[in-house]
């Protein structure tokens, strides 16, 4: 997956999720870059232009540290 147009922090975020069994990253195309799905079904928008890209990896590490105990 092409990660360049990403923020660095997104694509910090997004390397902690692939390194945790469970969660499943997948690209999309337009203003959504992709989805980070949990093994549960849940699933959060990644977004390749945001006005706050830290707050944007910030809600990605939520995510992760909620679904955990779904591995």
């Amino acid at each position: 997956m092409s990660r360049k147009g990403l923020h660095k922090e997104i694509r910090k975020a997004l390397d902690e999720a692939e390194a945790t069994e469970g969660f499943k990253i997948v690209e999309a195309s337009g203003h959504t870059w992709g989805w980070l799905h949990c093994s549960c079904g849940m699933k959060i928008a990644i977004y390749s232009t945001g006005t706050n890209p830290e707050r944007g990896a910030q809600l990605i590490r939520q995510f992760i540290r909620r679904h955990q105990e779904h591995r």
